[in-house]
C-alpha cells in the first residue's frame, strides 16, 4: 500500500507490516519498524524517524494502512498531525515534525482486551499478557486478526472535521502458537491455518460500523452498523458531503 507525501517537509510517510512467525515469542523484543509508520526522505531513501503503533506483534495486526496528514487543533494547540485508525484497534493521533514524530493521543474505536491503555508519555500500549498468542496454549484476542480496521483507508473531512473509519466489530479471534519452520514460498504463519478462530461476542447484532470520529476531541460523533459482515470497503469524504 502506498505511503502519504507532506510536501512542506518533503518526507514520505509509509505504513510497515507486523513481524513474522505470528507468536511474539519466536522474535523476541520490541522488533523496530515492524507495525509503525516510517518517515522516509525521498531523495535519499533514509529513516528520517518512526513510530511504533505496537510492539512485538503476535495477532497479525500489520499497520500497512499509511497515516491521514491532517492539520489539527486540539487541547488549544495548533499542530499538523498524523492520524491513524489502527488495526491494533486504537485511534492514533500523533504531531509530525521534520525529523521527529511525538505521541499525542490514543483510545480504542472497537472493543479490545489486547491493551489496558497507552502510556502518556511515550504512546507505548499496555499489554494484558492473557490475551498475547503464545506457544503451545490458544490464546483468544479481541478483535481478531483482522484487527479494528482492517487494509481499507479511512478518510477525513476538512468540512466536517470528521475522520470516517470503516471498522470491524464484535469478533474475537484466537490460535494455538507453534514452532515451524520457514519454508520461502510459503506462509509462515506459527499456527495452523485451520486453527485460526473468529469469534462472534455473544448477543452481536451487527459486525461492521461505518465511524465518524473528531480527532480533537476523541469523541465519536456517529456510527452506522452493517448487521452480517465486516467493513471492508475503504472510505472516500467529497468536498459535496458524500
Amino acid at each position: 500500500m502506498t505511503g502519504t507525501y507532506d510536501k512542506d517537509t518533503k518526507t514520505v510517510y509509509w505504513g510497515v507490516g507486523n513481524a513474522a512467525p505470528w507468536p511474539g515469542s519466536m522474535h523476541p523484543g520490541d522488533n523496530l519498524y515492524t507495525s509503525s509508520v516510517l518517515a522516509l526522505d525521498p531523495d535519499t531513501g533514509k529513516i528520517k524517524t518512526h513510530f511504533q503503533y505496537h510492539q512485538n506483534d503476535s495477532w497479525d495486526w500489520d499497520e500497512v494502512d499509511a497515516p491521514m496528514l491532517i492539520d489539527m487543533q486540539r487541547d488549544g494547540k495548533s499542530f499538523k498531525s498524523l492520524v491513524h485508525p489502527g488495526r491494533d484497534a486504537i485511534f492514533w493521533v500523533l504531531e509530525r515534525k521534520a525529523d521527529k514524530i511525538n505521541y499525542v493521543a490514543g483510545w480504542p474505536f472497537v472493543k479490545t482486551n489486547v491493551w489496558k491503555g497507552v502510556e502518556a508519555e511515550t504512546g507505548r500500549p499496555i499489554l494484558d499478557p492473557d490475551h498475547k498468542p503464545v506457544l503451545g496454549k490458544r490464546v483468544e484476542f479481541c478483535p481478531s486478526l483482522w484487527g479494528g480496521k482492517d487494509w481499507p483507508s479511512a478518510s477525513y473531512s476538512p468540512n466536517t472535521k470528521l475522520v470516517y473509519v470503516p471498522a470491524n466489530e464484535n469478533f474475537c479471534g484466537g490460535f494455538t502458537g507453534e514452532k515451524q519452520p520457514l519454508v520461502p514460498g510459503q506462509l509462515w504463519l506459527g499456527t495452523k491455518p485451520e486453527d485460526i478462530g473468529l469469534i462472534p461476542a455473544p448477543n452481536a447484532d451487527h459486525f461492521g460500523e461505518l465511524q465518524a470520529w473528531d480527532p480533537a476531541t476523541g469523541k465519536k460523533v456517529w456510527q452506522h452498523d452493517y448487521k452480517t459482515s465486516q467493513l471492508f470497503g475503504a472510505v472516500t469524504a467529497t468536498a459535496g458531503d458524500l
